[in-house]
This record gives structure tokens, sequence and C-alpha cells, in this order.
């Protein structure tokens, strides 16, 4: 385990330095929005995993079964499994956040659906915008942070963009 990783690090490391010279873009820079871009990656798997999972999947809470009924239109005798099924896409968009990368598209992506969501859910229940921890006020954070994030990962350092061999026997 250690190996590859170190490897890994490696190919990151040359890969700064290719960008400092050839670009004359400050190490310390790369590295920060190199960390700060996983970081937030790893806060969105976490959001959207949790938001996926537990009030749609695992509890189905009465509030997610309610502001489906209200998006469809009445009493839907498949509310439930239509709720389960978005809770698996989330849980499903939540595991893209771990691939190394499309991590712009993800972040572009959220920048648009952040307040389709934000509006879905006002539609379904106007009430909802004055409670504590709405989804107003939490989806308007996450879609900033989309931003940033988008910023963030321009040009980006990558292991990737370096060659690497197994070193093997001649």
């Amino acid at each position: 385990m250690f190996r590859p990783i170190m490897g890994w690090a490696t190919a990151l490391s040359f890969d700064v330095l290719k960008r400092w010279l050839e670009k004359g873009e400050n190490p310390f820079s790369q590295y920060r929005r190199f960390f700060l871009t996983f970081l937030i990656s790893v806060f969105f798997c976490f959001v959207w995993l949790y938001h996926g999972l537990v009030p749609k999947i695992i509890i189905q809470h009465p509030t997610e079964v309610m502001m489906m009924e209200e998006l469809l239109g009445g009493e839907n005798s498949q509310v439930s499994q239509i709720v389960r099924g978005v809770g698996i896409a989330e849980v499903i968009f939540a595991l893209f956040w771990l691939l190394p990368r499309g991590k712009r598209f993800l972040f572009g992506s959220q920048i648009l659906l952040f307040p389709l969501l934000t509006l879905g859910a006002i539609l379904a229940d106007k009430t909802i915008a004055t409670a504590p921890f709405n989804p107003l006020t939490f989806n308007l954070a996450l879609w900033v942070l989309s931003i940033i994030g988008f910023v963030l990962c321009k040009d980006m350092p990558s292991a990737k963009s370096c060659k690497r061999k197994r070193g093997g026997t001649s």
C-alpha cells in the first residue's frame, strides 16, 4: 500500500514542478488548490450519500414522501418507490465524487442542479423555506461551494500527467 501512494505522490510532485517551471505557478498554491478540491469533493460525497441513504432509503422520512407527492400532483401509490429511486440516484452521484477525474463536470452539474432542487422543494412545500436548516439556505451554501470548487479545480495538478512504469528486470 505504501509503494503506490509514494509513486502517486511523486508523480503529483513532478507535475507541480513542471507547472512551476513552465507556467510560473507557485507550488504552494497548486497544492492548496489540489487539497481544497479534494476536501470539497469528499464533503459533497458525504452530503449526497447521506441525503440519499438516510431520509430516502433507510428511513423514508415523511417529508420526503410528502414533497414527492406534491411534485407529482397528489396521491400516488408508487411514491415510496420513486423516493427510494431518487435516493439510489443520489448515492450513485455521491460515488462519482470519489473518482479522480471529472470534478469540473460534477461541480458544473451542481451549479445547475442546486437552484432546481431548491425551487422544487419550495414548490412542494412553501412552509419549508421558513423552517430551521431549510433547503433554501442549505442549497444556497452548497451552490456557492460548487462555484468555488468549479473555479479551484481548473487546471489542477495531477499524477496522471506523469508517465510511470512499473520497474522490472532488464
